[in-house]
């Protein structure tokens, strides 16, 4: 069995809504699982797990990768598979931006699924919008 080809994000910038200030905090990169066609006419339902193609064994693969982004580049050594050698065919990947605190900034849709092919990948993510000012003063103790 050869070993399975893997990818990582591009380090091209991230960036808040503002378009200058480098983004800092997570993207988080989940797998879509195909279909699993069900008999007689059943709906189908979310294939149960996903797997590296060539295994004697199940390995089954996380659904959900988290890669840092320090000052707007996604740090290197986190990797997601080829969609190619994922078992079973047709899974895709999707993408979220977290701020540091793991709250969620964009919000993706079915249509904002990738593919990855190649040695890197750059994911279909919104822009996080640039947090306003705050209001509360802080207090001396």
């Amino acid at each position: 069995m050869s070993s399975p080809r893997t990818s990582k994000c591009t380090t091209t910038p991230f960036y808040w809504s503002d378009g200058t200030t480098l983004f800092t905090g997570n993207l988080v990169v989940g797998l879509v699982v195909p279909l699993e066609l069900q008999p007689r006419g059943q709906d189908p339902v979310d294939w149960p797990s996903l797997a590296y193609g060539g295994q004697t064994l199940l390995e089954k693969l996380p659904i959900l990768t988290r890669i840092p982004i320090v000052d707007g580049v996604a740090r290197q050594t986190e990797k997601v598979f080829y969609n190619a050698d994922i078992d079973p065919p047709n899974s895709r990947y999707v993408a979220w931006l977290y701020d540091r605190n793991m709250v969620q900034l964009t919000e993706p849709t079915i249509n904002d699924t990738f593919a990855v092919s190649a040695d890197s990948f750059t994911p279909i993510v919104g822009t996080p919008v640039i947090p306003s000012l705050g209001t509360t003063l802080p207090t001396v103790d």
